[in-house]
Parts: structure tokens; sequence; C-alpha cells
């Protein structure tokens, strides 16, 4: 077994995991014990209960009574207001990015651009949404904001993810192909508070449609 130290077995670990279960490759539910997940990633169960721990604070992993640890449900009474929480913390935003963007961020998100139309899955689709949060989120020059903020992102983006299979696919596409384009533009030489309105406009349409969905009967 590799020899990893704690620290750097968090940082490894926490972010697949937590990939994993916003992507819902684990659902809702789904048993995480110390003791496969220290297999699973060939290390101690003592970074294994850390990164535990970080998903319970970040409301995608809750402790059951004799479960152990479980994947959170999702609670959309409890992400309806993590929703609204985002969207005024998006306000905040203008007073902490860093524009013009680095060419470098530009240019992954050109990539992502043309990647967007190889998109086929709800899964595809997250994968490509969760990174261009990634790039936008590394023009956020406070590391409280940037970290609330995120932690506040997975948790919405799993709640879209769980209905997104509902939804006509190729119409979310467009309109992250949209954000996409415009992100790209701003981000060169828009004030900072153009950007963070932008952002905060997909966020409230995402929103939206996630409550749509919601409100219609299941088949």
């Amino acid at each position: 077994m590799p020899a990893y130290a704690p620290h750097s077995a968090t940082a490894r670990i926490h972010p697949d995991l937590r990939e994993r279960i916003v992507l819902l490759d684990l659902p809702p539910g789904s048993r995480l014990t110390e003791e496969s997940l220290a297999r699973e990633y060939e290390v101690s169960r003592t970074p294994i209960r850390t990164v535990l721990a970080r998903l319970h604070s970040g409301g995608l992993v809750e402790q059951q009574h004799g479960a152990g640890a479980v994947v959170a449900p999702i609670d959309t009474r409890v992400l309806r207001d993590v929703w609204r929480v985002r969207l005024h913390i998006t306000e905040l935003l203008q007073d902490f990015l860093a524009l013009p963007a680095d060419p470098q961020i530009v240019g992954q998100l050109r990539t992502l651009q043309s990647r967007a139309a190889t998109v086929a899955s709800p899964r595809t689709f997250g994968v490509l949404y969760s990174r261009y949060h990634e790039l936008l989120l590394e023009l956020v020059t406070s590391a409280t904001l940037r970290g609330i903020h995120d932690t506040l992102f997975q948790q919405t983006l799993r709640a879209w993810l769980s209905v997104l299979p509902r939804m006509d696919l190729a119409e979310e596409l467009e309109s992250v192909t949209e954000e996409l384009d415009l992100s790209i533009e701003l981000v060169q030489s828009a004030p900072a508070a153009e950007l963070a309105a932008m952002w905060q406009h997909f966020i409230a349409l995402r929103f939206d449609r996630f409550n749509e969905q919601l409100s219609r009967p299941q088949l």
C-alpha cells in the first residue's frame, strides 16, 4: 500500500469523491464506509475520515444512525434556499474578480466551448459545466468567497443533474453554449460588474428551470 501523507491523500481523494457524488455516480443513499474507501484509494482510514467530514460540512454526506456515512439525499426544499443564497453571493463577486482574465483561462474556456458540441449525456454535461465553474472561480481573488461559492455550487449542480434527464438536453446545452460564449467575451474586456451580472443571470435561469421540473407531475 503506497505511503501517502494524510494531507496529500486528502487533497487527492476529496475532489475525486466529491465529483463522484455530484455527478451521481454515487447516488443519494449510497453507503460510504471508511474501510472500503481506504481500500479503494489505498490509504489509511485517517484521510478518509477527514474527507468524509469535509463532504459532510459541504452538504453532500450525512451520518445516519447505524449506517454510518451515506450520500446525502437531495432535499429540494433545502436546495431552493441554497440556490437563493448563491444568487445573493454572486452579487458580491464584482468586488473580487481579477479581470481581464489570464489568456490561459480564456484558452481553456474556448476548449470547453468547442467540446460542448460533443456532450451527449447528463453526466458529460455535468463534467463540462463543473470545469467551466472551476475556471470562473480562478478569477475570484477572495479565498473565502471562492470556497463558499464552490460549496454551494456543488450542491446545486447535483440537484440540477438529478432532474436533467427529464429536460431537453439540447436546449440546456444551447443555454450553456451561450453562457460560454458570453463568458469568453466578458472575461477579456468587460467590467467586473458585467461578468458578475451574467453569472447571476444564468444561475437564476437554471434555478427557474429546476423549479419548473419539480412542479411537473412525474410520469
